[in-house]
């Protein structure tokens, strides 16, 4: 038995650039848009996101905005700290 690779298949492309800031999380590069608000805050109309779909299993993160890079990290009593 032969196989043939198909003439008419397309080769896979990359997906269009993003000037967005990207989001590091473990390591790994986030598109934006893909960390998507759970709900909006009924009082304010701000999204709101579980630091649980932030972090996921790590404690910290690096948050990419404009040129400078931020580390976000769960503190031992549970707490967030941002610092630069």
């Amino acid at each position: 038995m032969s196989f043939m690779k198909s003439s008419n298949a397309s080769a896979p492309t990359a997906p269009p650039a993003s000037s967005a800031p990207s989001l590091m999380v473990g390591g790994t590069s986030v598109e934006p848009g893909l960390a998507a608000p759970a709900s909006l805050s009924p009082s304010t109309g701000v999204p709101v996101l579980r630091s649980e779909a932030l972090f996921g299993e790590h404690r910290e993160l690096l948050i990419q905005h404009a040129q400078d890079t931020y580390r976000l990290r769960v503190t031992a009593q549970g707490k967030l700290i941002l610092t630069k």
